[in-house]
């Protein structure tokens, strides 16, 4: 690569080492979330939790982590409304819009969409 460059023009080979790092990245997010997916059904299976239960607790506490992060920061810099916003309105904007795009989708598709609350089969 270095023998092909030159310090003010752009590498020939620049579009497809960028190609490359995308296929990799995107296989290395894939075989993370993979594996986090399948430790999380062995952690269920056994303490014999509901895969529902687990969903709703540690998916949910692993989508949160970043808020986390980015919400501390925020308090101290000096930004609290900022943050205590950001605690409620950036999990609330995620449910509304991914499940009203979802619900409106499903029901130009195929009509009224049947809702089983509490069932667990």
């Amino acid at each position: 690569m270095f023998k092909f460059t030159d310090d003010y023009l752009l590498p020939p080979f620049e579009m497809t080492f960028a190609l490359i790092s995308l296929a990799t990245s995107i296989s290395w997010i894939y075989t993370t979330a993979n594996f986090i997916i399948q430790f999380l059904e062995l952690i269920g299976v056994v303490t014999e939790f509901h895969p529902t239960y687990i969903g709703l607790s540690l998916l949910a506490w692993g989508n949160s982590a970043g808020d986390l992060f980015a919400n501390r920061s925020l308090a101290k810099m000096g930004y609290g409304v900022m943050a205590l916003t950001g605690c409620f309105a950036g999990p609330l904007f995620n449910l509304l819009i991914g499940f009203g795009c979802l619900a409106v989708r499903e029901t130009i598709e195929n009509g009224t969409i049947p809702f089983k609350i509490f069932a667990f089969d």
